[in-house]
Parts: C-alpha cells; structure tokens; sequence
C-alpha cells in the first residue's frame, strides 16, 4: 500500500480521535453538496495537488503533498437583533479554532511523528487556512474552517 494511503488512515483517525463529537461529511470536496450537514460539528480531509521534490533516499522518492482539513460548526439562524444567537456566532467562530488548533498541535507534535508508523514521513504541519466562510443550509447556517497540512513523504520504489 501507498504511503500517501497510510497517512490518510491515520489522518482520519487522529481527527476522530481528537474531535469525537465531529462527524465526517460524505463529501469533503463540495461540503455544501453534503447530505449530512445536520451536524453541528463536521470534518473532512480532501486531497490535493502534490509535487515531486526529486529527492532521493535509498530507494525512496520523496513527495510532497497538500491535503485540505475542512472543520465546520452549525449556527442558528435568528433575527438579526438577536443577542443571544450573535454570542452563540462569535462562541462557535472561535470554538472552531480551538478545534483547529488542537490538531495543528497534534500533527507538528514529536509524539504524533513517533507513533505514526511511518519511517519515511519526513514533516506534517498546517501550513495556512481559508479564514472562515458561511454558507446558509436550511433554516441554520454552517461556518467553515478550511486548513491546508502539507506533508512530505517518501515513497519506496522498489517492492
């Protein structure tokens, strides 16, 4: 198997074992086309472009790749004079920081590096973010998170 293959897996259970209360959309890519976004806190981990760095080591070719953690939280949508559903706004804008942060620790982490299983993963970290974005789902609306992890990896070129 791939080692980009092996760090999704472990990518998707680092973050459900961190945020146990989020659920996984069904469709990262286009959150908005989700049929789940009922949630109130969702995860989901998209790939996308990667570069060979043309760096060798023994038979291993290194690789660098971004993938994209998309976090989103569930607001309530209330007239706009509404007080308490402005506080709850701001709460859950800053919450999904806190979320984001709390993974951003995890994976620049020695322990996270150590325990990963992965010999040739040479560097994990959140390397930028979209800012927060929202969409209008129904009658609630959904802030979203958008982080880019890059890594760097080598893959084995001999079996």
């Amino acid at each position: 198997m791939s080692k980009i293959s092996l760090i999704l897996d472990d990518l998707y259970s680092l973050v459900a074992t961190l945020l146990p209360d989020h659920v996984e959309l069904i469709n990262p890519y286009l959150p908005e086309d989700s049929d789940n976004l009922n949630m109130v806190k969702g995860f989901g981990i998209t790939v996308l472009e990667g570069d060979n760095t043309h760096r060798e080591a023994g038979c291993s070719l290194s690789y660098e790749r971004n993938l994209e953690l998309t976090l989103t939280r569930k607001v309530f949508s209330a007239d706009i004079r509404n007080t308490a559903a402005m506080n709850t706004r701001r709460t859950e804008e800053k919450n999904i920081f806190e979320d984001q942060l709390i993974l951003a620790k995890a994976l620049e982490s020695d322990t996270y590096l150590k325990n990963s299983g992965y010999e040739n993963l040479s560097k994990i970290y959140l390397q930028s973010d979209s800012g927060l974005n929202y969409m209008r789902v129904n009658q609630s609306g959904i802030i979203i998170l958008r982080s880019i992890i890059q890594i760097e990896y080598f893959e084995k070129l001999n079996f």
